[in-house]
């Protein structure tokens, strides 16, 4: 099975692989079947030794995690999910008035930060944002944890070492502080969305 769109390295790669006694013809068949069973998530152009090959890397796999074709499908559709949410740096930064909450134009607080940008790395972004909408500047960044909401997937950093006064900029049009105490208490604004809510939770039962 010929496919003019593998390069020659690759043509070799997969004669090698079909002559090499891993795949019995039994096998290979098999590969062919979980190739077209593959069809409605991977969309392959033609039926050639690429996607056959990539079937029987997920046959092998199915065969030693003791799976099957329909687990395989719903892990892709839910990492495909996963990774189809837009990426915020979110930044717990901790000061003497308690945890930094900013008020955005659309009337909900939020943890500062924001959305990360293409090609941007997601602490550069929380250093970004948090000079943005706060004018304060990070001299130390930790990754906390990530945190998957029904939109966005969060890169949480904590900021305990700035420099700068607190004031509000930019998308921020107010700053509040929020306690610990309150926290774990569930003494929240009623405005602060559930995410954060949710993400705040999680910071202090970590410390």
């Amino acid at each position: 099975m010929a496919d003019s769109s593998l390069s020659d390295e690759e043509k070799k790669i997969a004669r090698r692989i079909k002559k090499s006694g891993l795949y019995s013809d039994q096998t290979w068949d098999e590969c062919a079947e979980l190739a077209n069973q593959l069809q409605d998530i991977y969309h392959w152009q033609s039926n050639s030794d690429g996607p056959l090959i990539f079937a029987g890397m997920i046959w092998f796999f199915l065969r030693d995690q003791g799976q099957d074709i329909a687990w395989f499908k719903q892990r892709v559709r839910m990492a495909r999910a996963h990774t189809s949410k837009k990426t915020r740096a979110t930044i717990i930064v901790e000061t003497p008035q308690g945890i930094l909450l900013t008020l955005a134009p659309n009337g909900l607080w939020l943890l500062p930060g924001g959305k990360v940008e293409a090609r941007e790395l997601p602490i550069c972004a929380a250093a970004r944002e948090l000079f943005e909408e706060t004018q304060l500047k990070a001299q130390h960044i930790r990754f906390l944890f990530e945190h998957e909401s029904e939109n966005y997937l969060h890169h949480v950093y904590l900021v305990q070492h700035y420099t700068g006064t607190p004031s509000a900029e930019s998308d921020a049009t107010k700053l509040h502080y929020i306690q610990k105490i309150d926290v774990q208490l569930g003494q929240m604004p009623s405005q602060l969305t559930q995410s954060n809510q949710d993400i705040l939770k999680r910071v202090i039962s970590c410390q």
